[in-house]
């Protein structure tokens, strides 16, 4: 079962780790209510990535599929 119930904290089973990425490095997560056509929210993703709102855009999600997400903006000290 992989959905998440609204009960108390749901911990997951992995973790993610930046990588060499110049600027920044966004995560984002998707919910919603009803089941969610991965693909085409990836897609959509990809989209956003390649755009000029990369960093502050919404990824274009189909009604009832929400997203929050997290920018981790880079800065290199010598």
């Amino acid at each position: 079962d992989h959905s998440l119930k609204n009960q108390n904290e749901h911990f997951l089973n992995n973790s993610y780790e930046l990588d060499d990425a110049p600027d920044f490095e966004r995560f984002f997560f998707i919910y919603s209510n009803h089941e969610i056509n991965v693909s085409s929210i990836l897609d959509a993703a990809k989209k956003m990535a390649k755009s000029d709102t990369a960093i502050n855009g919404n990824i274009i999600l189909p009604p009832g599929i929400n997203q929050m997400s997290l920018i981790f903006k880079k800065k290199v000290i010598w």
